[in-house]
Formats: C-alpha cells, structure tokens, sequence
C-alpha cells in the first residue's frame, strides 16, 4: 500500500482530478460573468 492512496486512489489521480475540476470551474465562473456581461447589454 502506498503511503499517499487513499482507498485505492492514487495521488496522481486526485492531481487529475484536482487539475481537471479547477480548470472546469475557472471556465464556469467565466461564462457566468460572460452571460451576465451579454444580459446587461
């Protein structure tokens, strides 16, 4: 068992994970602004 899993995850896929759901919210918070921006207009 390696020190970092964590039931069965590895630390490689929590960075993943990590990386894929912060570049999923960064994209999310800019359509919203954009959307909004588009509306005020």
């Amino acid at each position: 068992m390696d020190k970092y899993s964590l039931y069965g995850i590895t630390l490689e896929t929590l960075v993943v994970m990590f990386g894929f759901f912060l570049v999923f919210g960064c994209l999310a918070v800019y359509g919203f602004i954009y959307m909004r921006k588009v509306r005020k207009q």
